[in-house]
């Protein structure tokens, strides 16, 4: 597989979870945006990397500019430089797997109950917040997040009885559909809720001309590693991880 489509996927994610602030710094993406989510607090390896020796001064520099420890993410598409961290002194943690899906192949989802927005409509944030808790600041980031979501997108949530039991939002880019905030009420699981809201996803990402389908989720998470296999995510792409200094 060639690594120039693993960097497009890389793109499209970053693009469907964008940060409030990016900056290169030696061929790194420093990205930062409050609260505690790493993906957008991190130093993520580009195509343009050069090595961990040059960055690690600046941005460390940046991030203490901004109140936030220095952490690097990498993919496992570019072992030297994870290989380059580990001598050098730092030790990862949070693996996640980028799973694609072939929306060619994407099955029609019953969509009687699942509500579709193309913004982030203030209901379905309550209902994002009500079945995913956050903290004060991380939620302040998650909101400015979703407003600088600037490719097109579709935010879904399955509503029985009035009140919303399961959401997901989908962005587009680059031909490739990003599935991304994923939560079922935990009364409510294991009754296909999930596979409802990303079922209309895919349906909307192929009505939209996408080939295919990613997303990404904690190695460590058996059930939605389940879940979406049987929805067809059945690729692995790639893993990420990140770094900290080992204290």
């Amino acid at each position: 597989m060639r690594n120039d489509f693993l960097w497009r996927v890389e793109n499209a994610c970053w693009t469907a979870w964008p940060s409030a602030e990016d900056k290169m710094i030696s061929g790194w993406l420093c990205r930062t945006s409050g609260g505690e989510t790493r993906r957008t607090n991190s130093a993520n390896v580009t195509l343009e990397s050069c090595s961990i020796q040059e960055v690690i001064g600046p941005a460390k520099k940046f991030y203490a500019e901004r109140g936030q420890p220095l952490l690097f993410r990498t993919v496992s598409f570019m072992p030297e430089i994870e290989q380059e961290l580990s001598v050098g002194g730092f030790a990862p943690e949070g693996e996640t797997c980028t799973l694609e899906a072939d929306l060619s192949k994407a099955g029609e989802t019953e969509c009687a109950d699942v509500e579709s927005y193309s913004k982030p409509m203030e209901g379905w944030i309550a209902d994002k917040l009500r079945l995913s808790p956050m903290a004060p600041a991380q939620e302040a980031a998650y909101r400015r997040m979703l407003t600088r979501i600037s490719v097109p997108a579709r935010f879904v949530r399955f509503v029985e009885n009035g009140k919303a039991l399961s959401l997901a939002y989908g962005a587009l880019f680059d031909g490739i559909l990003v599935i991304e905030s994923v939560v079922t009420d935990p009364a409510h699981r294991g009754h296909g809720l999930a596979g409802k809201v990303v079922g209309s996803l895919m349906a909307w990402g192929a009505d939209k001309g996408a080939a295919l389908s990613c997303l990404q989720v904690e190695a460590t998470n058996a059930p939605a590693l389940s879940l979406y296999k049987k929805l067809g995510y059945e690729t692995e792409l790639y893993r990420y991880q990140y770094w900290r200094v080992i204290q």
